[in-house]
């Protein structure tokens, strides 16, 4: 994206999701991919806040743990911390690509999503843990943490504009390759630790499902 406004007169029914025209109005009268704006419909019927759910039981349960359920409860937790932190920032850098408004709107809101996750953390953290702060603060001291977030980072730093010799096309594709390994192979299993999260998890993963595989095949070819 070169500018946050495109003077010209665009026909995004002719346009491509990535790498077409720069954005003009963000206008919903027609759609060339519909799915998009239902998307981003649906996912705003599944906003939520994490303040609303009382944590009380949950401090208590925390405090019952045993050493090694513990251990897996908080390393599950850095590493949820540390892939929606990274996941979150990528949304945003991907979109300088987007050019069809309904794709706009639904990353937005996807982006806003991954943000109340990260937040949701916190507040888990501060009403569970006994030092929270101590807790992020250990986060990038855990070796095997960061090593394991390697893997995503590279192909997400890809479409910052580190490697601007490669083809526009073959960054954007890294970058749903390290969200399908992020959501689908690591976010997954983690989150299968913790049962709580997990309707929430199933119904978003879903919607990103959707959304990695109609870009890759409609706009990738």
């Amino acid at each position: 994206m070169k500018s946050v406004l495109n003077t010209k007169n665009i026909d995004y029914t002719k346009q491509p999701l990535f790498l077409g025209e720069d954005l003009n109005l963000q206008r919903y009268d027609k759609f060339k991919y519909p799915i998009f704006f239902e998307l981003f419909k649906k996912q705003e019927e599944f906003f939520w806040w994490p303040h609303e759910i009382a944590l009380g039981k949950d401090r208590n349960d925390y405090k019952e743990l045993k050493g090694e359920e513990r251990f897996v409860f908080d390393t599950n937790l850095k590493f949820q911390t540390l892939g929606d932190s990274m996941l979150s920032r990528s949304i945003y850098s991907l979109k300088d690509y987007v050019s069809n408004p309904e794709l706009e709107i639904c990353m937005n809101t996807w982006q806003r999503f991954e943000g109340i996750h990260s937040y949701s953390y916190s507040y888990l953290l501060n009403n569970v843990h006994p030092d929270a702060s101590a807790f992020f603060d250990s986060i990038m001291q855990d070796k095997e943490i960061v090593e394991r977030a390697e893997l995503i980072r590279n192909n997400y730093d890809k479409i910052l504009g580190a490697d601007d010799k490669k083809d526009p096309k073959q960054k954007i594709f890294d970058w749903q390759f390290g969200l399908f390994v992020w959501q689908f192979r690591l976010f997954a299993l983690s989150t299968l630790f913790q049962y709580v999260l997990f309707f929430v998890f199933v119904v978003e993963l879903l919607l990103i499902f959707a959304v990695v595989l109609i870009s890759l095949f409609l706009s990738l070819l």
